[in-house]
């Protein structure tokens, strides 16, 4: 028997209308990944009947869980997925390509994602294929470091999910292209440049907080909704402790502005010119100081929270690319 392979995976996605359920004419998306973890899972209740043997019964499955992950690269052609599904669906402007899209808290999130995972010819079907429904995007963390390529994780959380089907819900998902993004792409402006600080590091993690203790009755073990709570956008970095500024900042309780941007030539959106810029106007530094612990320079970790001050958080994420739509 042949062994599938991670290579010849492969995962696609259909937003929902309605939650946890698949759209009658499903357009789905190939989906770029660099690991999927997303699986359903089931504890196993058991029968407490006594029956005049030592031995248990045989126990039933209890509630349905579907959860996991996916890592991903940061590229043009695939990042608007995600962040239309963790922030909302974009305001896109342009009448012809490049086209401008902004993510932001004024749009709505979708209902909903149906994953499909395919392990490849190698396994037979039933079996070869794996679906998801009802999916929400919980959180994602993006790493900015100074090597290694810009990536996402993405936590998932979702209501049903299926191993029975014998074909793909899409044989000609639409195929966004992949060409990622490099840490010489990789830009950081704090305070809009009044603020010079060398990172080596910064982690941006926007949670929505999602509710996932939502059971009903009629609903066979499987979860009833995905409802979202606040947005909760948080984040770490290692800073060289060449200057007091961001010690001064922390210890006065004062707003740092952060700006991170990851720009392929002119940024404009062309071919080859795509950019993504991820905006957090106010933010605030939990109190912390450089530690010594040995003879080379002096770094400091500290973590960071975004806020609102009037109106809706100011959070943003513009992606400029070739694609009409998101």
């Amino acid at each position: 028997m042949a062994q599938a392979t991670g290579a010849k995976s492969r995962v696609i996605a259909v937003t929902e209308t309605t939650y946890n359920e698949i759209p009658a004419t499903p357009d789905a998306e190939l989906i770029y990944i660099q690991t999927f973890t997303l699986k359903p899972s089931a504890a196993r209740e058991q029968d407490p009947t006594l029956s005049g043997f030592r031995g248990q019964a045989r126990g039933t499955l209890g509630r349905r869980e579907v959860a996991g992950q996916a890592t991903v690269s940061l590229a043009p052609g695939s990042i608007g997925f995600w962040l239309k599904h963790l922030i909302g669906a974009p305001a896109t402007t342009g009448s012809a390509s490049p086209y401008t899209h902004t993510f932001s808290l004024a749009n709505p999130l979708p209902a909903g994602i149906t994953f499909e995972v395919d392990y490849g010819a190698a396994i037979a079907a039933p079996g070869r294929y794996m679906r998801y429904s009802g999916c929400r995007v919980n959180q994602a963390q993006f790493q900015f470091q100074t090597q290694g390529t810009p990536s996402a994780t993405i936590d998932l959380l979702g209501s049903s999910s299926d191993g029975t089907i014998a074909t793909s819900l899409d044989t000609t998902p639409t195929d966004p292209g992949h060409a990622a993004w490099g840490v010489s792409n990789l830009a950081l402006v704090l305070d809009g440049g009044t603020t010079e600080v060398c990172l080596e590091s910064l982690n941006v993690t926007w949670s929505n907080d999602l509710d996932g203790d939502l059971w009903c009755i009629n609903n066979g073990g499987q979860r009833h909704g995905l409802p979202e709570g606040f947005a909760i956008v948080t984040g770490d970095g290692v800073a060289q402790f060449d200057t007091p500024v961001l010690l001064n900042k922390a210890l006065n309780d004062q707003d740092l502005a952060i700006q991170v941007s990851l720009t392929r030539g002119t940024g404009a959106g062309t071919a080859g010119n795509e950019s993504l810029v991820i905006t957090i106007p106010l933010s605030t530094i939990d109190q912390t100081a450089p530690e010594i612990s040995g003879p080379r320079g002096l770094k400091m970790p500290f973590n960071f929270v975004a806020h609102r001050t009037t109106g809706e958080l100011g959070v943003t994420a513009v992606l400029k690319n070739q694609r009409a739509t998101i």
